[in-house]
């Protein structure tokens, strides 16, 4: 890396002082003091910045860059307006050059010779080589607006009370500067046709994000222009629970737009009930608008569980040495991410100061690399261990393999004779060991040999100085685990018809075995499972009015990322897809259940021979006869994993379904199923799951 870091100098006025705004969006080159001559900057990949020109961010600063120079002493920049031929002082080298010559001085005034004091200015003036930022992984930031800056017309669209055209621009020289010193060159425009008697708010459609709870916050922003001032002006959002609105609108940071300027409309509001789709927009108020009007919309962000409104950023904003940004899937079609970095502690553990900068001293005389240091082998601190204070342990190993090659190659006898002994020894080198061996093949017992199987105790009568013999056994079986299923990862998808789309659950790998369970209650209600996916068990109907498919998919190669659609060709569906880990991808069913139906509250399900030891799934599927009813389920002594009914509707009944499990030592019993309220229809079923060995 570039040895000197030039931070957003600010753009200030050479002879009074004072910011120049209105240079904000301007090009401006980074020249030599005083001059014309262009002084070479570089970005963060140490690429070049072609005619050294920057543009003058928001904050009236230039945007970070990085200097080359052997002499910073020395070194005094301006940034220079082409157009105007105005210039200021680029005022962060000044720190630089200041570190460098009072550290030069300090050295000069306490040399005690001629050649001392020179050698101590040239390391001090390379002490300001030493100005480092040292970084670590920090927090990622989302925004979930999957098409931020207008690239597709389909998903902008303005709502509400008169008419207006809709253009999407692209290729733009006119659009916002971003904090980050790059401008938009994308946005939605509407030329306003006829005049709306109430709000209207331009900005982009519905789109889904994860379940937001009530009371969470929700960081709103969008970048909006308009062709004529506008007296107030705010952020809006408007959320839904699958489809239905859930909690209404809410605004904030009202304020006055002036005209043909782009400005950051932005707040955090509370959410007030939960919801996983949004919408963001820029509200304009009743009265605000006229025929021709023009306004100008782009740069939309919504971030979840935030504290304050971060700065835009999208998988299109540059990336640096400390910040990442990333599309999480297909550029302008899916979510961002913001990845910062954080300054740690130098090596010196001194901390950052308040630019963020630390200093690692280079000053001293000392001797810095390890094979340059004399005396090591110095004993002088007693209080030590060493290899002659110490114990075996403080040895080098080279001694240590000698000491042993010696000793086993020894033929002494007190080298031989020796209790607790471990290595390769002659059999004969031990007195009498031999003939008790020989005895013991020939079925004695041996004067001193007691021969036991593996597991046996060895008896309280043996007599001292016994050698125990055991045989070999066949070693224990290892467990086998049994099928599981993953409940903190499951998906559902629930509604009227269509198709069922079901999330492949997160953490899926290679040998899971997928499981979606379809339940639908119309006549003529098929359920047709995709490509890849087996059918595990699939319920009988009632009076051929509700039908429940269980499916597989066992995950043998690439692990899909797709949404698994299950079409449906009528009625009310409810649905769900949870993980299966240690099945038996092959064959994995290892017994299935008789159905049990029942037009009442009760059903008796029969009992599952062959099943101990298994995972037992559990489906129940009712139907009742209150709408907007959830019918809760008491399956007994199995776990209830999953329950849901269908989206409400116009229909005089409703649709649950109900999910459980349960893993026994012996086959699963006859169990009853009971629904809290009563039921115009059910029926319940459960299947083995075989496990993988």
């Amino acid at each position: 890396m570039l040895p000197y870091r030039i931070d957003q100098a600010q753009v200030k006025d050479i002879a009074t002082g004072n910011l120049r705004p209105e240079l904000v969006g301007h090009e401006l080159q980074i020249v030599v003091r005083d001059t014309t001559t262009p002084f070479p900057i570089y970005d963060e990949t140490e690429a070049v910045i072609p005619d050294s020109i920057v543009i003058v961010t928001p904050n009236i600063a230039t945007p970070t860059v990085w200097i080359d120079t052997d002499t910073p002493a020395d070194l005094y920049l301006d940034w220079y307006d082409i157009s105007s031929g105005t210039r200021g002082p680029v005022n962060f080298e000044a720190v630089l050059r200041d570190s460098a010559q009072n550290a030069a001085t300090s050295a000069e005034a306490s040399a005690t010779s001629a050649s001392t004091s020179a050698a101590a200015s040239t390391a001090a003036a390379s002490d300001v080589g030493a100005l480092r930022q040292w970084v670590d992984l920090g927090i990622t930031t989302r925004n979930c607006v999957p098409d931020p800056r207008a690239t597709t017309g389909a998903f902008w669209m303005r709502a509400t009370g008169g008419a207006a055209t809709e253009t999407m621009v692209t290729g733009a020289t006119d659009g916002p500067v971003l904090p980050d010193g790059t401008r938009v060159t994308t946005y939605a425009r509407y030329v306003i046709e006829s005049v709306s008697t109430g709000n209207v708010t331009f900005g982009t459609a519905n789109f889904t994000v994860p379940l937001v709870l009530s009371g969470k916050s929700v960081a709103l922003a969008i970048y909006v222009r308009s062709s004529a001032a506008v007296p107030s002006i705010s952020v809006r959002k408007d959320s839904y629970l699958d489809g239905v609105a859930a909690g209404g609108a809410q605004g904030a940071l009202s304020s006055s737009l002036a005209a043909n300027a782009w400005e950051r409309r932005s707040g955090v509001v509370t959410n007030h009930a939960d919801f996983n789709e949004i919408r963001v927009a820029a509200q304009f108020p009743a009265g605000s608008q006229s025929v021709g009007q023009v306004i100008d919309v782009t740069c939309a962000l919504v971030s979840i569980d935030q504290a304050a409104v971060p700065d835009h950023f999208d998988g299109d904003s540059p990336s640096t040495t400390y910040v990442g940004n990333r599309w999480v899937g297909t550029p302008n079609a899916s979510v961002s991410e913001h990845i910062e970095m954080k300054f740690v502690r130098s090596v010196n553990g001194e901390g950052p100061d308040a630019s963020g900068n630390v200093v690692i001293p280079t000053s001293g005389t000392g001797v810095s690399k390890h094979g340059d240091l004399s005396g090591l082998g110095n004993d002088d601190h007693p209080q030590y261990l060493t290899q002659a204070r110490g114990d075996m342990r403080y040895y080098q190993r080279a001694a240590v393999d000698t000491a042993i090659a010696t000793s086993a190659a020894s033929t002494l006898q007190k080298a031989r004779d020796r209790a607790g002994h471990y290595g390769a020894q002659p059999i004969s080198s031990i007195t009498g060991l031999q003939a008790e061996l020989d005895e013991l093949a020939n079925g004695g017992g041996g004067g001193n040999i007691l021969l036991l199987n593996e597991t046996d105790p060895v008896p309280v009568s043996t007599p001292a100085w016994t050698l125990v013999a055991r045989s070999a056994g066949t070693p224990p079986p290892e467990p086998v685990t049994a099928a599981q299923v993953v409940t903190s990862t499951m998906t559902s998808a629930r509604g009227e018809g269509g198709t069922a789309a079901l999330a492949v659950p997160a953490g899926t790998v290679v040998g899971d075995l997928l499981v979606a369970v379809v339940t639908t209650s119309i006549t003529g209600g098929a359920i047709t499972p995709p490509a890849g996916w087996v059918t595990l068990q699939r319920l009988s109907t009632f009076g051929d009015y509700r039908a429940t498919g269980i499916y597989g998919f066992p995950v043998t190669g690439t692990v899909p990322t797709e949404a698994q659609l299950f079409p449906i060709t009528n009625g009310r569906y409810v649905s769900a897809m949870f993980r299966v880990t240690s099945a038996d991808l092959a064959t994995p069913v290892l017994v299935n259940g008789t159905d049990c139906t029942r037009n009442g509250s009760d059903m008796i399900v029969p009992a599952l021979p062959g099943s101990a030891g298994a995972l037992v799934l559990s489906v129940t599927n009712l139907n009742g006869p209150t709408p907007n009813a959830l019918i809760p389920v008491n399956v007994g002594t199995l776990t209830k994993i999953f329950e849901q009914g269908n989206v409400d509707g116009t229909d005089a009944t409703r649709t649950t379904l109900t999910l459980a499990m349960v893993t026994t030592t012996t086959d699963l019993a006859q169990h009853l199923v009971t629904a809290a309220s009563s039921v115009a229809s059910g029926a319940s079923q459960v299947v083995a799951i075989r496990t993988a060995t």
